[in-house]
């Protein structure tokens, strides 16, 4: 028997654009699962830009956000766990970013800026280039890939035959697979179980 279900937002439970909501449709389909079972969301939106679709749907079940590099606790709002790219890693991808016109979005903030923005770097979770052209987005990953332990995936843009490019820190640590398995623990121990990967009944966070 199914234990969580874990729903994706952008062109799965709502429209793929920035004001996209979810139908009420959807809405009645989650509420009708929430007594059967967990449902927690994964998204590569960061909270700012998804809280107010957690408080439509519901969602209080511990969540993967921005990316796979947070899990978000819908209802303290407190981060249970994070990955983050290093001062230097994220110094080097705006030092590639340099040539490129282009907007870019830094971790939880709401405002964008551009590569040409001075700024002091510091470790981020994400960072998001918006709305390139193809060409362009080829072109930013050809550069961006000599940068060690990156990972970087081209997504669909809300901007229509654009893409983003989303930035994470990569490795076994970092992800949505990795944020799924740390969900999983989260919700073991809530119920009292030992942990998933350790066995044991306190809680142990993961190494870097």
């Amino acid at each position: 028997m199914y234990k969580l279900l874990i729903i994706d937002l952008d062109g799965t439970t709502i429209p793929n654009r920035q004001d996209g909501m979810p139908s009420p449709v959807v809405i009645a389909a989650v509420a009708h699962a929430q007594p059967k079972l967990k449902v927690a969301i994964a998204t590569g939106r960061p909270w700012p830009g998804s809280k107010h679709l957690f408080r439509v749907l519901g969602i209080t079940t511990a969540s993967i956000i921005s990316g796979g590099t947070e899990i978000i606790d819908p209802k303290s709002e407190q981060r249970l766990w994070q990955k983050t790219l290093s001062s230097d890693q994220v110094t080097r991808i705006f030092t590639v970013l340099q040539p490129f016109t282009c907007t870019v979005f830094v971790s939880d903030e709401t405002q964008p800026t551009t590569p040409q923005v001075a700024r002091v770097a510091k470790p981020e979770n994400v960072i998001c280039i918006m709305a390139l052209a193809p060409e362009a987005s080829a072109a930013m990953v050809q550069r961006l890939e000599v940068i060690p332990d990156l990972a970087i995936h081209q997504v669909r843009s809300w901007t229509p035959d654009h893409l983003d490019i989303h930035i994470y820190m990569t490795g076994g640590h970092a992800g949505i697979s990795a944020a799924g398995l740390e969900v999983a623990r989260e919700l073991l121990r809530e119920k009292g179980h030992p942990d998933l990967v350790t066995g044991l009944l306190t809680k142990t966070h993961m190494g870097h």
